[in-house]
């Protein structure tokens, strides 16, 4: 996609964006919208959002969401959510819920963080999904809780002696529908001073889930998560963002969970699922500032990589990326922005240097 169509993709956003849809006094943001990334090409989609901030017995604010959305891309791909965040009981317990379906088209390249462009195969996950989560309050900002994960994973138009049927048939697995379940702990912190764009705190989320052969899945397997983002406070209206990412999924999980390098949240520069293997590392810093009335602009760089083990762990081939872009605020009041983003990946070592620019349009921030 060229700057030039994403340009044209932003400026029909913001057409929507004037219509009377954003009700800043009610908390409601209702907007089509046209996106892309290098993963989807140029897609089609909907969001509707309902959120109130509310004063918790806690002693802090918090921030009750629903949203509904969907999406259509020229790559055949379709994804639909609906999802909602609560806080009960004056703020001591916390409630999120997120029901999904998608099909999404995508490329693999195998397993590693050395893979060649010319390993890639063309394979269809499709996801139905529902992740429930109840937290009780710990003290300070800290909740600490359950999780529910429900899910149907089916795997599409996979060649028959391709890389998708080599992970499977390297683990002992079958290329057929899975219906499991898994079960964990979430343990999360967040002290930003506004949900959409913080300037000031901070949110930590840190979770376990372990999926049983007893609950549907071929073999036992488990999969971890880490998160923290920082944010500070960059002249009157801006913001320096960081942010530190692991996650680790045992041998035996399905390929479509696997930990995946790149996209348009983390590594932009590289397609995501470029790089896959048990563990993935990374960081991001985007500096945020004011250009004229509702417009920011952004610089951000990361670096991250996938590992077959800790003991693999170096930045030998360690990938790196760094880009720019622009904001428009829907909602002014919370920066509920569109963004648009061009992005450029490096690598380390003898991994596959890649001499394309990666364009991303979308909704609200990358982190």
């Amino acid at each position: 996609m060229t700057i030039g169509r994403a340009a044209a993709g932003l400026a029909l956003a913001v057409l929507f964006a004037s219509a009377p849809a954003v009700a800043e006094e009610r908390g409601v943001v209702a907007l089509p919208f046209v996106f892309s990334s290098p993963e989807t090409g140029i897609a089609v989609a909907g969001t509707a959002m309902y959120f109130s901030r509310k004063e918790l017995a806690t002693g802090y604010t918090g921030t009750n969401i629903v949203s509904v959305s969907g999406l259509y891309t020229e790559e055949s791909q379709y994804m639909a959510a609906l999802s909602a965040g609560f806080y009960l009981g004056s703020g001591r317990w916390r409630v999120n819920n997120r029901l999904s379906v998608s099909e999404f088209p995508t490329h693999f390249y195998g397993i590693g963080n050395m893979t060649p462009e010319a390993a890639e195969e063309k394979y269809t996950p499709e996801q139905r999904a529902n992740e429930l989560t109840l937290q009780r309050w710990l003290g300070e900002r800290w909740y600490f809780g359950l999780r529910w994960d429900a899910r149907s994973i089916r795997i599409l138009e996979a060649e028959e002696d391709g890389v998708v049927a080599e992970y499977y048939r390297e683990r002992g697995l079958e290329i057929r529908e899975e219906r499991l379940h898994g079960v964990g702990v979430v343990l999360t912190r967040d002290s930003r001073n506004a949900p959409f764009f913080p300037t000031m705190g901070s949110q930590t989320t840190l979770i376990a889930m372990h999926y049983p052969s007893s609950l549907g899945s071929q073999a036992d397997f488990q999969r971890y998560g880490a998160d923290h983002r920082q944010y500070l406070r960059l002249g009157r209206a801006g913001a320096l963002a960081l942010q530190l990412q692991g996650s680790r999924a045992t041998s035996n999980t399905p390929l479509p969970l696997q930990p995946k390098l790149g996209g348009g949240e983390t590594m932009r520069g590289f397609y995501q699922g470029r790089y896959v293997d048990e563990i993935y590392l990374s960081s991001q810093v985007e500096a945020r500032f004011p250009i004229i009335g509702r417009w920011q602009g952004v610089l951000f760089a990361a670096a991250g990589d996938v590992f077959s083990g800790t003991s693999e762990i170096t930045d030998e081939h360690l990938k790196t990326s760094a880009g720019a872009g622009v904001r428009y605020a829907l909602q002014q009041r919370h920066r509920i922005n569109l963004r648009l983003d061009v992005a450029r990946g490096y690598t380390r070592g003898d991994a596959e240097e890649s001499d394309k620019v990666s364009i991303y349009f979308n909704f609200t921030e990358a982190f």
